[in-house]
């Protein structure tokens, strides 16, 4: 259907959903997509672009299969168009990540450097590679009782500052979330997480690792994570690759932006009742023994509490 000015895709799509695998529809006019193209949950290549599209529905999700897609020349909304353009995207926990860090391995580099000069230190040996080395130093400090592992409850400690000196840097909260959601939440593109690797080593007599008696218990905060887990997971995060298929891109940037979306709203849901008290209706007064008490009953039909909108 390339090339046909269509602004709009006739309802009826859910008819295919089960065996389209394809759909062109470069060089329209285009300003949405219809509502049951999330029923098409086997297709594989999306052609849309040159169209008249501003975004894209939370529903596109549901396309979990799409591998090729491709959305160039159309005027869409900031910050997506620059998704598109760049067939890149860093979500505020990356940057917190990123960021964190980049401040953990410039003190642990500091302390490595200072180390080296005091030959009380000889007999540490730490990676050649600075990178590694300044993670392995990192590691120790945090696996005070030299126990091989660190678990997300100390990890969260150490962290906020409780039992191990930063030297002058300072994680925000934003950044110490990132760190431990990386590190102790599996990922299942990426198989990252502590969890997620234990799952390849489950040899309870491997050097280091918690016998089945200490097994993780997430809800608890006591996920263990080896220091060569530790490594792979961090330098995992370190990875950017400049140029990403663009339909896991997107699907990445929306899943941040439902993510978002849903936090807001329970943030709203669960705010202060104000509204009730502001629609309550005073339906009369009296006084007793200099006391004035009012009666008031909540408004027949108010008015629904405005809900915030979401890009």
């Amino acid at each position: 259907m390339n090339s046909n000015k269509l602004s709009w895709i006739p309802i009826g799509l859910h008819n295919m959903a089960s065996t389209l695998r394809v759909l062109m529809l470069e060089d329209n006019k285009l300003t949405a997509l219809p509502s049951d193209l999330s029923d098409c949950r086997n297709l594989r290549v999306l052609n849309l672009a040159r169209n008249k599209l501003t975004h894209l529905p939370m529903s596109f999700l549901k396309l979990e299969l799409l591998s090729e897609l491709h959305l160039a020349a159309n005027p869409l909304a900031h910050p997506l168009d620059d998704v598109v353009r760049t067939s890149s995207y860093f979500s505020p926990q990356e940057i917190d990540m990123d960021r964190a860090v980049r401040k953990l391995v410039s003190s642990m580099t500091t302390q490595l450097k200072a180390a080296s000069m005091n030959p009380s230190a000889a007999a540490e040996h730490f990676s050649p590679q600075p990178f590694r080395a300044a993670l392995e130093l990192f590691f120790k400090k945090l696996d005070k009782d030299r126990t091989g592992y660190i678990n997300e409850r100390d990890f969260r400690e150490c962290m906020n500052g409780r039992r191990f000196d930063f030297r002058g840097i300072t994680l925000t909260p934003a950044e110490v979330e990132a760190v431990v959601e990386h590190l102790f939440t599996p990922n299942r593109d990426t198989g990252t997480g502590a969890r997620a690797l234990q799952t390849s080593m489950p040899s309870p007599m491997r050097p280091g690792h918690a016998p089945p008696s200490m097994a993780a218990n997430a809800a608890a905060g006591a996920t263990h994570l080896l220091l060569e887990e530790f490594i792979q997971s961090v330098e995992q995060s370190q990875r950017k690759h400049a140029v990403a298929p663009l339909a896991s891109v997107v699907r990445k940037y929306l899943t941040v932006k439902q993510r978002q979306a849903d936090l807001r709203a329970e943030a709203f849901h669960n705010r202060p009742d104000l509204d009730e008290v502001r629609d309550m209706d005073v339906s009369g007064c009296s006084s007793s023994d200099g006391m004035i008490s009012l009666h008031i009953s909540p408004v027949a039909n108010p008015l629904p509490p405005s809900f915030p909108s979401f890009v």
